[in-house]
């Protein structure tokens, strides 16, 4: 659209028409990607498998499992936790977001520091609250069917940094993260970078 109104301003002189040529270019980009989600440029390489989004090639992440960056040593709170043993484990642990769990390991929510900064104001409540009470319930979580895309996908949307993985029967298997997602598609962009080039 930008290319578009450049050449018409600069062809005809006349820069009376700058606001129509705006307006109709900035209408038929809306309506072109409505109805075409691939653009002249990108067609061909979608019909060859390698589906680019706001220019990366997110056919690297389609084609890994989470399993790939499945990490299983991480710290877990029991449901019954109190507060403050929690704010400890904040305290040596590197991430910002913890899994809660039962006594079957079956996963409950994530507590966060930012959730917790919210709720928690009065000092006196950390030894009348528990984990279970401070979970989000409704915190994205993946399993072994989904696609690192899937994951990346539940990351940006959610603004999140980790994503419990859960087994079958409801189970805590392990976490992802965001950074470590990054890390791992970056090193494979390099990869098939140097394969192809």
């Amino acid at each position: 659209p930008f290319t578009s109104i450049l050449l018409v301003i600069e062809l005809t002189g006349d820069y009376s028409l700058i606001l129509p040529i705006m307006l109709s270019a900035m209408t038929s980009a809306f309506f072109a990607k409505k109805i075409e989600q691939d653009s002249i440029y990108t067609e061909k390489l979608s019909r060859r498998g390698i589906v680019v989004s706001k220019g990366r090639d997110i056919s690297i992440l389609q084609s890994y499992s989470v399993k790939a960056i499945l990490t299983k040593e991480f710290v877990k709170v029991r449901k019954n936790t109190p507060l403050f043993e929690i704010i400890k484990l904040f305290q040596k642990c590197k991430y910002d977001e913890l899994p809660v769990v039962d006594n079957e390991d079956r996963y409950i929510g994530i507590v966060s520091l930012s959730r917790l900064r919210q709720i928690i104001t009065d000092s006196s409540l950390y030894y009348l609250i528990i984990a279970e009470e401070v979970a989000d319930r409704y915190h994205p979580t993946v399993d072994f069917s989904s696609t690192l895309y899937d994951a990346f996908n539940k990351f940006t949307e959610n603004s999140i940094n980790v994503l419990p993985v859960l087994g079958e029967d409801g189970k805590l298997e392990g976490i992802i993260t965001y950074y470590r997602l990054m890390v791992f598609y970056r090193k494979e962009l390099f990869i098939k970078g140097v394969e192809e080039g």
